[in-house]
């Protein structure tokens, strides 16, 4: 007697509505990794009240942005079927309200995440950079001889990190008083041995 196929018992998967576009948006904004895998994480972050509001407004953005395959923040994901609702653009008093923060702070973030390049400036919206993942990448290339991804290029320099030990001289050099107790550390350890 033979068992029973279990073919037949299996449910059909679904098929994913977004498939085409999650593939046309992956296309033109040059394979970037989104966020839709991180959805549910995205929003317990932006939930949780104990987060400092700088990393829960920048989770914001990427789920709003990335997480709804969009290039800025909207509120939905794209308009595909007659059941979806077209995504509306979000922005300042939005974030806010999301991570329950005044306007003013909400400002400050926006203001400070744009210095430091994670948001486009002079855009009208909020557009996370999507070229920030590659550079933060290639800047963590720091083992060219024992790994060879570490000495694929991203940026065109050779390598934006120092060797450790020239970091830690020019350290000590600028830092006399710590170089002066790590020699006395370094003598005591000497005496111990």
């Amino acid at each position: 007697m033979t068992a029973p196929s279990m073919e037949a018992e299996r449910p059909q998967k679904r098929t994913w509505k977004y498939k085409d576009a999650a593939q046309a948006y992956r296309e033109a904004n040059g394979d970037p990794l989104y966020t839709m895998v991180w959805n549910a994480q995205f929003d317990t972050l932006i939930a949780n009240q104990t987060v400092p509001f700088c990393s829960r407004g920048m989770a914001w953005i990427l789920r709003t942005a990335n997480g709804n395959l969009s290039p800025c923040c909207v509120d939905n994901m794209p308009k595909v079927d007659d059941r979806d609702a077209v995504p509306r653009r979000l922005g300042q008093g939005d974030l806010a309200a999301a991570i329950g923060c005044s306007l003013a702070t909400a400002s400050g973030l926006l203001r400070a995440y744009r210095e430091c390049g994670f948001v486009l400036p002079e855009t009208d919206g909020i557009y996370p950079n999507p070229c920030m993942q590659p550079d933060v990448f290639g800047a963590l290339r720091q083992n060219a001889d024992v790994n060879p991804l570490d000495s694929s290029k991203t940026s065109g320099l050779e390598n934006p990190l120092q060797p450790f030990e020239a970091w830690r001289d020019a350290f000590r050099a600028q830092h006399p008083d710590h170089a002066a107790a790590l020699q006395r550390i370094d003598g005591e350890i000497e005496r111990l041995n």
